[in-house]
């Protein structure tokens, strides 16, 4: 992987944490929030910050 590599990596996976984190908020609009799944929810929206710092950083 070299740096023009990167934007293609964090559109990826900002991808993919937008996709669990949008399952995530269907699930407890069916059964309501667990524990589990806040966690999940802080983890994907944690991570998805730090994408977003990181794309513009990197000018994406």
């Amino acid at each position: 992987m070299n740096c023009t590599d990167l934007p293609f990596y964090i559109h990826k996976l900002n991808n993919m944490l937008t996709v669990i984190h949008g399952n995530t908020e269907l699930m407890i609009l069916r059964n309501g929030m667990t524990e589990e799944m806040y966690e999940i929810l802080s983890s994907c929206k944690k991570s998805m910050e730090i994408l977003n710092e990181m794309r513009r950083m990197s000018g994406i």
